[in-house]
C-alpha cells in the first residue's frame, strides 16, 4: 500500500496590537490547538503601533496565507487612506462616510473568505473587551484610560504581564462558556482563528 497523503495545513496570519491581545490569544491557543491540529498560525512579530499599521501589515500578508486577521482597538479610527486600501483589498470601491471601524467589522466582515478579516476590540480597546470577557463591570462612560486602569485592577497588578494574564484566564475563564458569549461581537471572530477548515467559519458571519 502507498503512503497516506499528508493533509495540507490551513495557514493563518494574525496582525495584532500588543501584549494584552497576545496573552489572551495564547490562552485560547493552548486550550484549542493540539499536536494533531491541521492548522499553522503565525503571529505578527511586531508589537504596538496604530490601527493603521496593524491593518497595513495584515493587508501586506493577505496573499501569503489562507486566512489573515487584523486585530486592533476602536479608540483610534482607521485613516481615510487605510480605509481605501481595505476597500480595495475587499473588492469595494469605497465605504460609506463616517462608518465606524466596529461597523466595518459587523457589516462588511461578512464572509470567511475576506482577507484580512477584522477583529475590532470594543468598547474603546482590548482592555474594555477583556473586562466584559471576564464578566466584570465596565467603568461608567468607559474610556481607554478608565478601561486600562480597570483591567489592571482585575489582574491584580500594574502594567501588562503576559504570563500573569494567561494564568488569570486559565483560573477564571471557560472555553465552553466563551463560545456562548454573543454579547461580544469580536469574540466569535477570534474563535475562527483556530478553525481548521475555512468552510466552517462562514457560519458566524451574516450573509
Amino acid at each position: 500500500m502507498g503512503k497516506k497523503k499528508k493533509k495540507v495545513k490551513t495557514t493563518v496570519y494574525i496582525s495584532l496590537e500588543g501584549v494584552r491581545e497576545k496573552a489572551f490569544y495564547d490562552y485560547l491557543e493552548e486550550s484549542l490547538l493540539t499536536k494533531d491540529s491541521n492548522i499553522n498560525i503565525t503571529i505578527s512579530p511586531k508589537r504596538g503601533g496604530t490601527s493603521d499599521t496593524i491593518l497595513q501589515q495584515a493587508i501586506k500578508m493577505k496573499d501569503c496565507y489562507d486566512r489573515v486577521y487584523a486585530w486592533f482597538d476602536e479608540d483610534v479610527s482607521l485613516s481615510d487612506e487605510m480605509r481605501k486600501k481595505l476597500a480595495e483589498a475587499w473588492g469595494y470601491s469605497q465605504f460609506p462616510a463616517n462608518i465606524k471601524d466596529s461597523e466595518l467589522q459587523r457589516i462588511y466582515n461578512n464572509s470567511g473568505k475576506k482577507k484580512p478579516l477584522l477583529i475590532v476590540s470594543t468598547p474603546c480597546c482590548v482592555d474594555g473587551m477583556l473586562i466584559k470577557i471576564c464578566n466584570k463591570q465596565l467603568p461608567i462612560k468607559p474610556s481607554t484610560f478608565k478601561c486600562k486602569s480597570a483591567i489592571s485592577g482585575i489582574m491584580g497588578k500594574r502594567g501588562v504581564n503576559e504570563e500573569i494574564e494567561k494564568q488569570y484566564y486559565r483560573d477564571n475563564l471557560s472555553i465552553d462558556n466563551l463560545r456562548t458569549r454573543t454579547d461580544i461581537e469580536a469574540l466569535p471572530i477570534i474563535f475562527t482563528i483556530f478553525e481548521e477548515e475555512n468552510s466552517k467559519i462562514t457560519k458566524i458571519f451574516k450573509n
